[in-house]
């Protein structure tokens, strides 16, 4: 609106200048030269601008929107229109929007539901249509991807956690149309605080995690370089500990699965294999593995830690007996997580 105002001012200035440039004309007609009046001449430019500053406008600005399915904000800035007694008819696609018109409404609010959609405002008065203007809205999207530094085993399908002291980075891929990403300015906001200010092509950014938190709200703002056009996107990040979890195969033709308990009889052995999730670390060299049963301690296989044969003795008492591991991390001081293992020693069933 006071850009609006101030084109008018500029174009006012510009036109006074000219006129107070313009040269003396004489021309011959019959025989008699003849000036025009250049004081006329003036005050009806003056005077045409004025009515056109005196006219009512409206100007539109999309004040928020996304992508599809979001909510859309419309606003309108009026110029020389009495708010109070003027009806504002909002039209979508060509379709008036009863729920938003009526008198001195000046927003429409509503949700996308295609790729661009058409908003057109008409004002009027006693029935009458004084002015009228039109905006285009366009749905935009931003995909956000994360991942973490953490450890996690080779063959597991699934996504690595952050943990507290660990780092997270994040991907903003906006699709906006007519924009490289390049070319868009990106500021991001940690739980609500800003850390990057708009910076030019930062699609990622880092951080490192020191709150004992349970998550993370990272939000992207995405403008272009005049912000006419600004789009933000939010995920939450969930913020886990280091763990360990117990698989084990009930015979050499299956595959390990995660376990709570198993059943095994006396003289019998199985494989147990501890997998850490999580923990600072790169390869599974960087952990040192503590098995307890029955009150000892167990060793894991030579060449590969992880694994424990356990081997329940003929003489072993019937019932639950607990297996207890604990994995700590080389890299990082006290960095350690544990789980149990229920062993239920029943009677061999042959």
């Amino acid at each position: 609106m006071t850009y609006y105002l101030k084109s008018k001012k500029i174009a006012l200035c510009l036109i006074l200048v000219a006129i107070s440039l313009l040269p003396v004309f004489s021309y011959a007609q019959q025989g008699t030269a003849t000036e025009p009046n250049e004081e006329q001449i003036s005050q009806n430019a003056i005077s045409s601008l004025e009515n056109d500053l005196s006219k009512p406008s409206v100007e539109l600005d999309i004040l928020s929107g996304g992508r599809i399915g979001q909510s859309v904000k419309v606003s309108a800035y009026t110029t020389n229109i009495s708010k109070e007694t003027s009806d504002f008819l909002w039209y979508i696609d060509d379709i008036l929007d009863q729920g938003s018109s009526g008198k001195a409404k000046t927003e429409l609010s509503f949700v996308t539901t295609k790729e661009n959609h058409v908003v057109r405002l008409v004002i009027e008065q006693d029935h009458k249509k004084i002015t009228e203007n039109s905006i285009l809205v366009n749905s935009y999207n931003i995909a956000m991807t994360w991942h973490a530094d953490t450890y996690i085993p080779p063959e597991y399908p699934g996504k690595a956690m952050p943990i507290r002291n660990s780092d997270v980075t994040v991907t903003a891929i906006p699709d906006i149309r007519g924009y490289d990403p390049s070319e868009l300015l990106y500021t991001w906001y940690i739980d609500g605080e800003s850390r990057v200010r708009s910076v030019l092509g930062e699609q990622e950014f880092s951080l490192k995690i020191t709150k004992n938190v349970s998550s993370l709200s990272v939000l992207v703002e995405v403008s272009n370089l005049s912000r006419s056009l600004t789009v933000s996107r939010a995920i939450l990040i969930p913020v886990v500990r280091p763990t360990v979890v117990l698989y084990h195969a009930r015979s050499d033709k299956e595959a390990a699965t995660a376990t709570a308990e198993l059943s095994i009889s006396p003289g019998a052995s199985v494989n147990v294999t501890a997998k850490p999730f999580n923990f600072q670390a790169s390869n599974i060299s960087d952990f040192d593995y503590i098995w307890e049963f029955l009150g000892n301690q167990a060793t894991g296989e030579k060449t590969d830690p992880e694994l424990l044969t356990l081997s329940i003795p003929e003489n072993s008492l019937l019932g639950d007996q607990d297996l207890h591991v604990k994995i700590s991390n080389r890299r990082v001081f006290q960095e350690i997580a544990a789980s149990i293992l229920t062993v239920k020693i029943i009677q061999n069933q042959q």
